[in-house]
C-alpha cells in the first residue's frame, strides 16, 4: 500500500528475499496498490506519500522486487505519459483504482493498456447521469476485468446483483481486500502505520473511512451464492479461472487438469472448507 519510498523499498526487498520453506500457498507476485494514485480518492492510503505514476521509479522498484511486481493500481489521470503503456509492455497488469477519472479518461486509458479495475465501486468515480465514471466503464468496456469485495459493506448486495447482471462472471474477479486483523475479532489493529478499529466485521480508520476488510475468501463465496443469478460454476470462474488468466498463469493454475499444479480446495454442502491441498499435498484438513 501507499507508504514512503523507503518503506516500499524495504517491503519489496523482503518479498524478493522470501524463501519458500514448505509446500503451502505459493507467493505469486506483488500488487503495488499505490503510491501512484489520486489524493482525493486515497481511501485508507496515506495521502502524504501519494506521487504520480512514473516509469523511472517503477523500474527501480521492479529491480528491487526481482521482477515480482505483477499488478499496479494507479490513477490514470495522474500518471506520466507512457507509464501505462510501459507497464503493459513489460507484462505488468495496469489497474485503475483510487482515481477521479471520468469515463472518457478510463476509455482512453484502456487504449493505453489498462485492463483491470481495483475494487469496483470503491475509491473511484461512480455512476452519474452525465458521466458514468469508472464504475460505468467497468459495466461498458469489455477490455476490463473488475474486482469486487463481497463483504456486503464495500458493496451492498443490491449493487453486487447489478454487477452480476450487467457484467457477468466472465469479467469479475472476487477479492477479499482483507487486512491483518482478519479472523481476530473486534479490537484495535495496525494497518500501514495507521490505527484501525474492527467492530462487527467493519474495519475503519479514526475518521470512519473503510480500511480494507476482514472477510475470508470462503465467506465471500457464501455471500456471493446469495446473489440472484450466481451459480457455483460462476464462483469457480471469479475465484480461480479469471484471476489465473489475468495473471497469465492459467497454464498452471486456475482449473483442475492433468499437468497443472494440484492447488485445490474441497468444501462440503454448507460451503465449509474440509481440505486445502497445496502442490498436491494436504495443507489443511478439518
Amino acid at each position: 500500500m501507499t507508504a514512503s519510498t523507503s518503506e516500499i523499498d524495504e517491503a519489496l526487498e523482503n518479498i524478493a528475499n522470501y524463501k519458500q520453506k514448505n509446500k503451502t500457498a505459493t507467493l505469486l507476485g506483488i500488487h503495488l496498490e499505490g503510491p501512484f494514485i489520486h489524493r482525493n480518492k486515497s481511501g485508507a492510503q496515506q495521502a502524504d506519500n501519494i506521487i504520480p505514476g512514473n516509469i523511472a521509479l517503477f523500474k527501480r522498484w521492479q529491480q528491487v522486487a526481482t521482477g515480482k511486481i505483477k499488478l499496479v493500481t494507479l490513477a490514470p489521470e495522474c500518471a506520466e505519459d507512457g507509464f501505462i503503456n510501459y507497464l503493459t509492455r513489460s507484462g505488468v497488469i495496469a489497474s485503475a483504482g483510487h482515481t477521479t477519472a471520468t469515463f472518457a479518461e478510463i476509455k482512453r486509458a484502456t487504449q493505453e493498456g489498462i485492463r483491470h479495475l481495483t475494487h469496483l465501486g470503491n475509491a473511484m468515480t461512480g455512476l452519474h447521469h452525465r458521466d458514468v465514471g469508472v464504475v460505468g466503464a467497468g459495466f461498458l468496456l469489455d477490455a476490463l476485468q473488475v474486482e469486487i469485495i463481497a463483504d456486503y459493506i464495500h458493496l451492498a448486495p443490491e449493487m453486487l446483483e447489478i454487477i452480476v447482471k450487467q457484467i457477468g462472471a466472465e469479467r469479475i474477479i472476487l477479492i477479499t481486500d482483507a487486512m491483518r486483523a482478519t479472523s481476530l475479532g473486534n479490537g484495535t489493529y495496525e494497518f500501514g502505520g495507521q490505527e484501525v478499529t474492527i467492530r462487527d466485521a467493519r474495519a475503519t480508520l479514526a475518521n470512519g473511512v473503510l480500511a480494507g476488510s476482514v472477510i475470508t475468501m470462503i465467506e465471500s463465496v457464501r455471500n456471493m451464492l446469495q446473489i440472484p443469478g450466481i451459480t457455483l460454476r460462476d464462483i469457480i470462474k471469479i475465484t480461480a479461472e479469471n484471476p489465473a488468466k489475468q495473471l497469465h498463469i492459467f497454464n498452471d493454475k486456475g482449473s483442475i487438469a492433468i499437468g497443472k499444479t494440484a492447488d485445490l480446495v474441497i468444501v462440503d454442502a454448507r460451503m465449509e472448507i474440509t481440505h486445502t491441498i497445496c502442490q498436491g499435498e494436504i495443507a489443511y484438513e478439518e
